[in-house]
């Protein structure tokens, strides 16, 4: 009967011991190099997922803030066109926090709509923004709450 390890013993029977030693600790050495490839690829796709779970907090913790700023200043138009007590300048200090929203997220998204492909989207809500506040001084109070309102589930659409 053929011994299925004869190859080998004749192998090192001939090889003196420093290569002995060598040709096992390649042999041993070689999975050891694959497993670690494996484990430093994973890695490297665990660090780029988390990279990209960055930029998604950082986009919608911006967008959050913008659609907070929103309702304030639909709450706020809504108390002044009522005729309760809110001034126009808190409604002015609205507007220009929405705006500021507005310009910070315009920003991060430049910075980031290659990555979270979102450019075309943000586009269409901020002209929904600038259509609003063109249309609060010609628009009653319904419209302008529905105006609002389909700001609202637009942002939150997105999001």
């Amino acid at each position: 009967m053929f011994n299925v390890v004869a190859p080998a013993e004749a192998l090192m029977s001939r090889l003196r011991f420093p290569l002995k030693f060598a040709l096992i600790g390649f042999v041993f050495l070689l999975p050891l190099s694959v497993v670690g490839y494996y484990f430093q690829s994973e890695i490297n796709h665990e660090i780029a997922f988390t990279s990209l779970e960055q930029q998604e907090v950082e986009y919608d913790r911006a967008l959050t803030k913008l659609l907070k700023d929103v309702l304030r200043h639909q709450q706020l138009v809504s108390l002044c066109l009522k005729h309760e007590t809110v001034s126009n300048s808190k409604v002015t200090a609205a507007r220009a926090a929405v705006d500021a929203e507005i310009t910070t997220f315009s920003l991060i998204d430049k910075k980031y709509s290659s990555t979270l492909q979102s450019s075309g989207d943000w586009s269409s809500l901020s002209a929904k923004w600038q259509d609003l506040k063109s249309n609060i001084s010609k628009s009653n109070l319904e419209q302008i709450q529905k105006l609002h309102t389909d700001l609202v589930s637009a942002l939150t659409a997105f999001v």
